[in-house]
């Protein structure tokens, strides 16, 4: 089969063999096309996805035959040398495409086969191509005249779910990986495919932490949109669609839904434009459904051939146009903005073509078709490649932070997966309404992200009955990004409004169980989180239960960490612990902290000191129960989380004197190494960084006066959530028996009289903590306290 074949035979991408449209480009001396090839001269236009290496390998004259497929000459396809030239192309991802459905003749031997392909093409004609594998390269490539050639992975089955294949793949130059071709993998679901995992695995989400580390863009020009989504979350590079459009002009599975393009300025990803009829033109894909449903019941590749030569033979194709290409760019420009749109044309990948954009000499036509538009010149060269560039130097970048802190990834599709199917639902959501210790009657009310643990929902509101109080129902949360890609008026008009019906509805709850949810939602008050402040101010019995766990994990710096399988199995476990015995210690030890000067060390150079006297304590203990309540001293008193753990306190800030000392955090997109911070009667009197300070001063300033305010003091007490030194994450809720947590910011929720938006925790995994010189943490490690 085709590539264009296989695209067909799974209902996804139906390209058809069709003569070429009479060629429709501007006329000769046209200020427009004279502009535009001006400013392709000067900026690197490159394209993100050309399957010339797959044409190679299919030719019917000399398969696989790099020198028989002679590019000095004019080929059968839509590539050569002297089309590349006039076509002013500054840079190319060589598609090393391989089909999904060719496991029997082995995925990874003939993806190693296509990078060959792709790689002899490059070397054989080194006065007009050059291999890039970096964003500096492309530059200097591209000022020598020669087109700098880069390997893009059309397909994640490629990897054979190995992340040691994924890496040594990328060592022989390829630059992305789409996740998925047109068939749903065992870790990742596909567009053009049912799907089965509700967008990625765990493994899945393993694979784009690998890429992350690696510098290797992840694309999702073929993936579900679910999986878009998780990569958009996971993803700390942003992500690329190398060959896709707008699924708002074009209503077809292998489109970009606004929700997504909506996200991308967080992500910094760009959407690569494509030229395929089907997904520029509603007309054609409205055109091509009859045979899909032909196709279905087809059973051979012949039979297919049959079916399209009738059928187009009654029912001629309809011409898709360069205009709507341009539409579909401009689309990704509205909703996604300017800095988030490239090219990406399927040339060679596809039989038909818009009228206009025939092959590769005719980009320049698409650029003066938008300077008719009135695009300016800064624009343009943001489309052309600008926007590549840095999402390319960004990924770097990445890569580069991302080695210094981690090792290649040593997990495996079966450690992960196979954790993730053995999640003992049932018996989770026993132990969780078993904590709350429901009375009959009340009302209880679930809150989830439908993206994470749907399969707990139920079996907690059959536990929720079965003890005779309410089930209200299960809510979802409201998407914040369409609260954030409103005008600035009427999004504080749509806050509010929100957030007054989510008061109303929560008059009527006396437990709400907070679900995990997304990163994005976490950090951003949403008009649910100051509608829950304000329930739970009113006091009397209503408490908060959070069951944070897929995104419950945090970096030693305090900022967002990576969830794992791995971090699934710890959370699990720690249901289980004797949280009686565990309260008795924290009793024990809050009254020693009571009692004198408490000192906290660490080997960095940390050395705090402070007093709490009888400031209250919030004793995180698993006791979810009403009578809880009635003990409530302060907010977070009725934030109760599980599983449990800690103890926090907001000492009298006055007390407060010391430094302390971060090995490595980030502010921004700057990491500060060896940072110092001087506190002087709990205020940060002075700053000191060995590595961008400038960025760590301006994080501070921005914060307000409660920037440098200190905020809490915090001691883990749960050994069933210690997770080993090699962890490059810690358990968020219950962080581990010995962790200590010291932090800036608002301590209002903790009764401090430190009040602003600013709140910055730092973890300290090997502190020593003492009372008047007794000691209670060694290093890291709670000493029993006598009874």
């Amino acid at each position: 089969m085709t590539k264009s074949q296989f695209i067909v035979f799974l209902l996804q991408s139906l390209i058809f063999a069709v003569p070429l449209f009479a060629q429709s480009a501007p006329p000769k001396g046209d200020a427009t096309l004279e502009h535009a090839r001006k400013i392709l001269k000067s900026t690197p236009l490159i394209d993100g996805h050309n399957d010339l290496p797959w044409e190679i390998r299919r030719n019917a004259q000399a398969p696989h035959d790099v020198e028989a497929y002679d590019l000095r000459k004019r080929t059968p396809g839509h590539t050569d040398l002297a089309r590349l030239k006039e076509g002013l192309v500054g840079a190319q991802f060589w598609s090393v495409y391989i089909p999904g459905e060719i496991k029997a003749e082995g995925f990874a031997k003939v993806q190693l086969e296509q990078i060959d392909i792709a790689r002899r093409v490059i070397e054989r004609y080194p006065e007009s191509l050059a291999l890039a594998l970096t964003a500096a390269d492309i530059e200097a490539i591209f000022k020598t005249g020669r087109i700098a050639s880069l390997l893009g992975m059309e397909g994640g089955h490629a990897i054979e779910n190995s992340l040691g294949a994924l890496r040594a793949f990328y060592a022989l130059g390829a630059r992305y990986m789409t996740l998925t071709h047109n068939v749903t993998l065992d870790w990742a679901d596909a567009a053009a495919d049912a799907p089965k995992h509700n967008g990625l695995t765990a493994f899945g989400k393993e694979v784009v932490r690998e890429m992350n580390r690696l510098g290797m863009l992840i694309d999702l020009a073929h993936v579900s949109p679910k999986v878009m989504s998780d990569a958009l979350r996971f993803s700390e590079a942003p992500v690329i669609l190398s060959h896709s459009s707008a699924r708002a002009l074009t209503n077809h599975a292998r489109n970009v839904p606004d929700s997504i393009l909506a996200r991308l300025p967080k992500n910094g990803g760009v959407v690569m434009v494509t030229f395929v009829p089907v997904f520029v033109s509603q007309e054609v894909m409205d055109w091509d459904a009859p045979i899909r449903e032909r196709f279905a019941k087809a059973a051979s590749d012949k039979e297919r051939d049959h079916i399209r030569k009738e059928y187009e033979a009654a029912h001629p194709m309809p011409k898709a146009t360069i205009s709507q290409v341009a539409d579909h760019i401009e689309h990704v420009r509205k909703v996604a903005g300017i800095d988030h749109v490239g090219i990406g044309s399927d040339f060679d990948g596809t039989s038909a073509l818009p009228v206009g954009l025939e092959d590769v000499s005719k980009f320049p036509n698409l650029f003066a078709e938008l300077i008719r538009r009135g695009w300016s010149d800064v624009d343009l060269k943001k489309l052309a490649g600008e926007n590549l560039l840095r999402v390319l130097r960004e990924a770097e970048a990445t890569a580069q932070r991302l080695q210094r802190i981690r090792p290649p990834s040593t997990a495996t599709i079966e450690k992960l997966d196979g954790l993730q199917t053995n999640l003992q639902y049932v018996t989770m959501a026993a132990k969780i309404v078993s904590a709350l210790k429901l009375r009959e009657g009340e009302r209880v009310l679930i809150r989830f992200d439908p993206e994470y643990f749907n399969d707990l929902v139920g079996p907690l509101r059959h536990h929720i009955r079965a003890v005779g109080a309410v089930d209200i129902g299960a809510l979802e949360y409201i998407e914040s990004a369409a609260i954030r890609n409103v005008v600035p008026a009427d999004e504080a008009r749509r806050a509010e409004a929100q957030s007054q019906a989510f008061e109303q509805l929560l008059e009527a709850v006396d437990v709400y169980l907070w679900l995990p949810v997304r990163t994005d939602q976490r950090e951003i008050p949403t008009p649910e989180s100051l509608a829950l402040q304000k329930w739970l101010d009113k006091g009397g019995m209503r408490r908060q239960i959070h069951f944070h766990w897929s995104q419950g994990s945090v970096l030693a710096d305090g900022l967002a960490g990576e969830h794992s399988a791995t971090l699934d199995s710890v959370y699990q476990s720690a249901l289980d612990i004797d949280y009686a015995a565990l309260s008795a210690t924290q009793d024990r030890v809050t009254n020693l902290l009571r009692s004198g000067t408490v000192r906290v060390r660490t080997s960095a150079g940390t050395d705090l000191n402070f007093r709490i006297g009888e400031r209250p304590f919030n004793k995180q203990n698993g006791d979810a129960s009403p009578a809880h309540m009635q003990k409530a001293a302060v907010r977070i008193d009725r934030e109760i989380e599980l599983p449990a753990g800690v103890v926090r306190v907001a000492p009298l800030e006055e007390t407060v004197n010391g430094r302390i000392v971060i090995l490595s955090a980030r502010f921004g997109d700057k990491t500060a190494r060896q940072l110092k911070l001087e506190i002087s009667r709990g205020r940060v009197t002075r700053v000191e960084a060995d590595e961008n300070l400038a960025a760590v001063e301006a994080a501070l300033n921005a914060g307000g006066e409660a920037a440098r305010r200190f905020r809490e003091f915090a001691l883990g007490f749960n050994p069933k959530l210690a997770t080993s030194a090699a962890s490059p994450v810690l358990p968020y809720f219950g962080y581990g028996a010995g962790i200590v947590r010291l932090s800036l910011g608002d301590n209002q929720e903790l009764g401090g009289s430190v009040r602003g938006n600013f709140v910055r925790w730092f973890f300290f995994p090997d502190a020593t903590v003492e009372v008047d010189g007794r000691t209670l943490v060694r290093e890291g490690k709670l000493i029993e306290v006598a009874r």
